[in-house]
């Protein structure tokens, strides 16, 4: 039986019925090792009650204390893209983040805040999230993120990004930031997990809409997989969660198919819940190249042998996929600095791993401003076979003369042969290159 709606903090007897009893919280914790050393841990509840699960999942992870809540102020970010029950597969079941309140207040959290951007503010109440409004005798406020203030913020060894604008209220070192996602596919990022789940927080007005919409240089259309990194770096959430009572399968995050898989993760590290997460969902590690990129960058594991499955027993499914981006590699610029006026130049490398129609572009672009100069039609649009593609620039633009000292984005657009109009999407990829003058 779930608490009801009216209580206003989670009572020991339930907490220890959620945990499967006293012995669960001393006991040592059963745990699946997925490969050799496991430095990263990961909880899993399983239930049809997604209160339940969550509140098993975050337990078993061991990390919820490592959080100090107390006397702190807790964000709660679930993904509402849709205005649909949590049973459609797209949307995180307010059950799950009403469990995620109440173990905060409960470890003295002075308020809990629920929030949504752009499209999901609008969808509290479809979404069944009115009844948390107000919730524990007021400590648990639902908020609209776009009457929020937003400023740029530095991207310390940012992929797409040197600055990104982010709401300022999830930037005070005093909030406690929690991703609440959902289990669900995606048609460019393969999935939308606790990593992705921050793009609905970005101010849209900052980054307008995505192609066909140019000269709109949005986060999709600089390379969603680097810019999703770019995000997590900003802000690192302190504690992620993937609810997946009810899953999405097929063509996500908007259109696909409901899939019962009864499943919570939890844990600190995005990266590591994200990655059991495609494992419950029967995916490839390496077919989401966000996670790769993350990585690399040292933001979490790089495959499942450093994670350590906790709490109830993993049951991975096969989630139908979606008819996805093509997948490519960002271009990389060899020098990535010369003087064309000297006569230097770059080679830029490109990589696609399916045929392709693709097109190179040299382009001005800005972190404050989403205006986009066109400076060279480097590569028209062409077929292309798997593989590398070398191609080189002289510092030109399209007029024949030699551009300006400054910093230019290499801009690639793969579309699938087998595209039929704008489905699958294109995969957008870009690097920075420096145009020095002696």
């Amino acid at each position: 039986m779930r608490p009801s709606s009216a209580s206003l903090d989670l009572t020991r007897r339930r907490f220890l019925q959620l945990c499967g009893g006293a012995a669960a919280l001393t006991a040592a914790p059963r745990g699946l090792a997925l490969g050799g050393s496991s430095s990263y841990r990961v909880g899993v509840g399983r239930d049809l009650d997604a209160y339940a699960a969550t509140t098993r999942a975050t337990v078993a992870s061991q990390d919820w204390a490592g959080l100090n809540l107390a006397g702190k102020t807790v964000v709660i970010k679930p993904n509402l893209v849709i205005p649909a029950p949590p049973t459609s597969g797209g949307v995180t079941d307010p059950e799950s983040v009403r469990a995620l309140a109440d173990l905060a207040l409960a470890d003295g959290a002075t308020h809990v805040f629920i929030t949504e951007g752009e499209g999901g503010a609008t969808h509290f109440g479809p979404c069944g999230y009115t009844p948390l409004g107000g919730y524990a005798g007021g400590k648990v406020t639902l908020l609209d993120a776009r009457v929020s203030s937003h400023s740029l913020y530095p991207v310390p060894g940012g992929l797409t990004y040197g600055q990104l604008w982010q709401r300022d209220f999830v930037m005070d070192p005093n909030v406690v930031f929690i991703s609440a996602a959902k289990l669900k596919t995606h048609l460019e990022g393969h999935v939308t997990l606790s990593m992705k789940n921050l793009v609905g927080l970005l101010p849209s007005l900052e980054y307008p809409a995505s192609p066909p919409y140019w000269p709109r240089f949005s986060m999709h259309h600089r390379g969603l997989h680097q810019a999703i990194v770019d995000m997590n770096i900003v802000r690192p959430v302190d504690f992620a969660v993937v609810e997946g009572i009810w899953g999405m399968e097929g063509p996500g995050p908007l259109a696909g198919n409901p899939i019962l898989a009864q499943t919570v993760l939890a844990g600190s590290n995005a990266v590591a819940v994200d990655r059991l997460a495609l494992h419950v969902m029967g995916m490839p590690q390496h077919e989401v190249k966000h996670l790769s990129y993350a990585s690399r960058a040292g933001l979490g594991p790089c495959g499942l042998g450093e994670i350590q499955a906790l709490g109830d027993a993993l049951v991975p499914l096969a989630f139908s996929r979606p008819a996805t981006t093509p997948p490519i590699e960002p271009p990389r610029a060899f020098p990535s600095s010369f003087d064309p006026g000297a006569g230097g130049e770059t080679c830029l490398v490109s990589w696609y791993g399916e045929s392709v129609d693709r097109s190179i572009q040299v382009v001005e672009a800005w972190d404050d401003d989403p205006t986009v100069t066109l400076v060279r039609d480097l590569a028209p649009t062409e077929s292309r076979n798997p593989g590398f593609e070398l191609i080189r620039w002289d510092g030109r633009g399209n007029d024949g003369s030699l551009v300006a000292p400054g910093r230019y984005a290499i801009h690639v657009t793969a579309a699938s042969v087998d595209a039929v109009g704008l489905l699958p999407p294109p995969a957008y990829a870009l690097a920075w290159v420096d145009v020095t003058h002696a």
